[in-house]
């Protein structure tokens, strides 16, 4: 069910930021290196853009990253009670995030995309029911890359009866989000460990994509 490239279309971030929901998907593309806050160091900021753009390169897409929206009630220190929109990813080697949407928008590393989740084809609550138990565990290993890149490797593993996920405790970003969106009730009959950011954004119980802008 899935479909062809979308149509993009462009929003300023605070004007349909109250329009996100828990469940939607973000997609990811690296943006300009030398530009934001460089809060990660200059040498773990190029490493990152260089890892994306291989990924972009090797999917033949425009998008290297892709977590599910969420949005997250902290307390402040009077008591106040105060909603974050947030991102659920799987990213860069860490453990599985929550991560704020407006510091990811400001900093401009990142061209994001918001992709609406399909009412009546897939659950919210069970989108996000599936993530949240995940928060904090492992990054993909580097047995998961292996088989996305080397075909033989594949065959012999569906030869032998081996599935295609290398580690069922660890996830990579699409991997998470299309398990996510297939435990909602989407029929996905790829393996959700080989899926990729473009598989994702081609979901057919996804809106077409909107290019989240600064103000």
């Amino acid at each position: 069910m899935a479909q062809a490239r979308r149509e993009i279309t462009k929003a300023k971030y605070s004007t349909v930021r109250l329009a996100i929901r828990t469940g939607d998907v973000f997609l990811l593309e690296v943006g300009n290196l030398f530009k934001g806050k460089f809060e990660w160091g200059l040498i773990k900021r190029v490493a990152v853009w260089v890892f994306m753009k291989l990924i972009e390169l090797w999917t033949w897409s425009r998008y290297s990253h892709t977590g599910i929206a969420c949005w997250i009630t902290f307390e402040d220190s009077l008591g106040n009670k105060i909603r974050h929109l947030c991102i659920f990813d799987s990213f860069g080697l860490e453990p599985i995030r929550i991560a704020p949407m407006d510091k990811l928008i400001e900093d401009g590393f990142w061209k994001i995309y918001w992709m609406s989740l399909g009412e009546n084809m897939v659950s919210r609550n069970i989108v996000i029911d599936f993530c949240l138990p995940k928060w904090r565990k492992k990054y993909a290993n580097i047995r998961q890359f292996v088989l996305f890149v080397v075909a033989p490797i594949r065959w012999i593993r569906s030869l032998l009866g081996f599935g295609m996920d290398t580690d069922e405790d660890r996830w990579h970003c699409s991997e998470l989000v299309a398990a996510a969106i297939k435990a909602g009730g989407y029929p996905y009959e790829k393996s959700t460990a080989l899926t990729t950011p473009e598989d994702v954004s081609r979901f057919s119980c996804l809106a077409n994509p909107v290019l989240l802008e600064k103000d």
